[in-house]
């Protein structure tokens, strides 16, 4: 099988996966930095992250460690929701700038 000049298909696979873990990275990144901010200005999700997480206790245990992601998730949702009614227009912003970001990332 002959390739052609300048191409190597084991090196566009490299850089597919690597550019695959940077999009990754990035990503859970950005979830980090979202719950870090709902952590640091909500109340009620700083109440609930420090009682799942706050004693160290409670993520050895895989079955509650689920519920309480659950519950966790269930918060932040709720957050979310808060205060998305309360900031609609800047919520509406994001929601744009969000899939004008993506569209521009597909093309």
């Amino acid at each position: 099988m002959r390739y052609q000049s300048g191409t190597n298909p084991v090196r566009r696979t490299t850089i597919g996966r690597r550019r695959t873990v940077n999009e990754a990275l990035v990503s859970l990144g950005a979830l980090a930095l979202v719950l870090t901010a709902l952590v640091a200005f909500d109340k009620n999700v700083h109440d609930q992250f420090m009682l799942r997480f706050g004693n160290g206790g409670a993520a050895s245990e895989a079955a509650r460690a689920s519920g309480q992601l659950r519950d966790i998730g269930w918060v932040l949702a709720t957050a979310v929701r808060h205060q998305s009614i309360e900031h609609a227009p800047v919520t509406i912003f994001v929601v744009a700038a969000v899939v004008l970001t993506l569209f521009m990332l597909r093309t």
